[in-house]
């Protein structure tokens, strides 16, 4: 998910952004892209390394609850 989000964000142009969009949402365009094309990749890295760590901890909570049983 991270490879399709991060070449995706590369290919989009942000100043070609939707005037509206779903449940009256203004979008507009930002003033330096390679900064939120960098903020973007910076959070998605971030929810990656998130679920990664929510996922190991259920993997060693798990783990723990078969050992002593």
């Amino acid at each position: 998910m991270v490879a399709v989000c991060t070449s995706a964000i590369e290919a989009t142009d942000l100043n070609d952004l939707p005037r509206d969009g779903f449940f009256g949402l203004s979008f507009v365009p930002h003033a330096d892209q390679a900064k939120a094309k960098l903020a973007y990749r910076a959070w998605i890295l971030g929810k990656a390394f998130q679920e990664l760590a929510r996922g190991l901890r259920a993997t060693l909570e798990q783990a723990y609850i078969y050992t002593l049983g």
